[in-house]
Order: C-alpha cells, then structure tokens, then sequence
C-alpha cells in the first residue's frame, strides 16, 4: 500500500518536487484503486467459501478456513472506504471554501498502525487523523486506569489496547523526524499548531464524561484527554465543523 502510494508520486507537479509522499487527487485515486481491488479479490474469495459451505461433509473445514482468510481483506477494505470518504469530505470542505489544505493518507509508521491521515494547512496548523472503529460500542475514558475502554450492552466493559492515545504520541515523534517527507522545515514543525485528533466511525460514540475533560474549541465543547500529548476524540459528523473551529481560532490568534 505504502509502497504503491509512493509511487504515485512520481507524477506530481513540478511545484511538489521536495514532497516525497504522494497526496491529494493521486493519493486518493491510489487508495481507491487499491480498495476496488480488495474488493474484487474478497468477492472471488467469499464466492468460494459459499460453494464449499454448501457442499455436504466439508462445510466446516474449507469454508470455515477461508471465512477466516477473508477476515484481514474485509478489515482493510473497511479501511480503505472510511479514509476515502473522509478525505473526499475534507477535501471538498476545503476546495469550496477556497482555503489551501493537503491530505496525506495511510503513512507508515514503523510500530505502529499505520497513520490515517495527515492534514496540512500552510502557515496554519497540522492535523493528524486516526480513524477508529469499536463496532457498536460507546467509547468512554477511565482516569483512575488512564485507558479508554468500550461498553457494549451485552459484553460489558473491555479495554481498548492498540489505545490510539499513544499511537498519536509515536506519530508526533515520526513526524518530527520525517517531516521532510512533507516538505516541513523544522521551524513549521515547531512553530505550527499540531492537532491530534481520533475520530470515531458510527456506530462507535463517545460517552457523556465529567466536564472537566472536555475543552472549548469555538463553540463547540470537545472531549480532550491528555496522555502524553492533548487528544481530541470526535464523532465522525462533527469533525469537519471541529476542524474549521480550530483553524479559527489559531488564525485569529496568529494575527
């Protein structure tokens, strides 16, 4: 995947020659490119596990081993659709109000899931995205454990390990240290705003929490945890609007 994104950047304009990532238009197209793929691959696959199900005696030996095979594609093809779909909306958010922005998708970073989307707004602020998914779950933070967990209505509570509140601080550190993959002096690095920012697919929600761990950013009240850096956790509906305010405000504030 990273591999085929890099190569796409081969074709970007003459003005992008000190980006060594690919972004905008031809990441996008890339990720979609290779989504369709999957997902021509996983329907073949799926096709041949219902014919050895249906097949008397060895249902539950072929079939179920490629049901379980087919598992990984079927994550990554859900992948792959969220991010394109955020991006398409951030994207046109950004296009029709004229304001400069470039989007950097599915970074590798060596430890850890890989970073889902980087923002960039020159000369205003950065952005990391994290999009998650908990299935149909409530996503709640535990101060006394500093852990966010899931609740589900008949599973209980369980801890969510992978916990994208320190994947963000390994993102913050990879950035600094590659950040000119993205054309960042080390100046932009230090002296532009950097938000984190988690953002939670439906059906995932974020449960009510204490006030004390929300922040106001414009109008807007957002759940922030601190672990190793402020994190902002967001429904997917809300994000655009939450970025927009933030970007307010750093401008008012820089000028």
């Amino acid at each position: 995947m990273v591999q085929q994104l890099q190569q796409s950047s081969q074709s970007e304009e003459k003005d992008q020659k000190l980006i060594s990532y690919p972004r905008d238009e031809v990441a996008l197209k890339t990720i979609e490119d290779i989504r369709d793929s999957a997902t021509r691959a996983y329907a073949g696959l799926s096709g041949a596990a219902l014919i050895a199900a249906s097949i008397p005696g060895i249902g539950s030996g072929p079939a179920a081993a490629l049901a379980l095979t087919a598992y990984a594609p079927l994550h990554r093809i859900s992948k792959y659709s969220r991010i394109v779909l955020f991006m398409k909306e951030m994207m046109a958010s950004f296009q029709a109000s004229g304001q400069e922005a470039h989007f950097y998708p599915c970074i590798k970073v060596d430890g850890q899931e890989n970073l889902d989307l980087f923002i960039q707004v020159p000369q205003q602020a950065n952005f990391l995205i994290s999009i998650r998914s908990q299935g149909k779950a409530n996503i709640f933070y535990d101060k006394d454990k500093d852990s966010l967990f899931s609740r589900r209505i008949k599973r209980g509570r369980r801890l969510w390990r992978n916990c994208p509140l320190l994947q963000m601080a390994e993102y913050v550190k990879w950035l600094n240290k590659n950040r000119g993959m993205f054309g960042l002096s080390s100046r932009e690095i230090r002296k532009l705003p950097l938000a984190r920012i988690v953002v939670l697919w439906a059906p995932t929600r974020l449960a009510d929490h204490e006030d004390s761990f929300y922040s106001k950013v414009g109008e807007d009240k957002i759940l922030t945890i601190n672990k190793k850096g402020r994190v902002f956790l967001v429904e997917h509906e809300e994000v655009l609007k939450v970025i927009k305010a933030y970007l307010a405000i750093k401008i008012e504030y820089q000028q």
